[in-house]
């Protein structure tokens, strides 16, 4: 007997071997389970992830310069200068987050408003001025 046998050779003991069906039985209060499952688990979930503004985000605002802080980004895209800040220190992260906020990769954005959009515009003219 060879120990280079394909599948389709058969079984390499002598017993006969035959492919037996198993049937699962299903509990009949599966939906009532994943309900159980899902309110036990509400819990430990935050009701808004990153929704709100960081410590760091507001030490990195107050970093800035008066003309360049983007306080009106803070107000109503708190998540956004949650990212800003965050890449921050390394300079190349930086500029690439906020060249993607100023492109439009997909085609479909509306865009930000204008008092967002002015904000982020002088922040990338400070970085490209500076020596970051």
């Amino acid at each position: 007997m060879s120990i280079y046998r394909t599948i389709d050779e058969g079984p390499i003991t002598d017993f006969s071997v035959q492919p037996v069906k198993v049937k699962r039985a299903r509990h009949q209060t599966c939906g009532a389970a994943y309900a159980l499952s899902e309110a036990s688990h509400k819990h430990l979930r935050r009701a808004n992830p990153a929704s709100d503004p960081l410590p760091a985000t507001f030490k990195w605002i107050a970093r800035l310069p008066r003309n360049v802080r983007p306080i009106e980004l803070l107000r109503q895209f708190p998540r956004v200068a949650n990212a800003l800040a965050t890449s921050w220190h390394e300079p190349r992260a930086f500029r690439a987050c906020l060249y993607d906020l100023l492109g439009d990769k997909r085609g479909n954005r509306r865009g930000f408003p204008n008092e967002v959009l002015s904000e982020l515009l002088a922040l990338q003219s400070y970085v490209d001025n500076s020596c970051l």
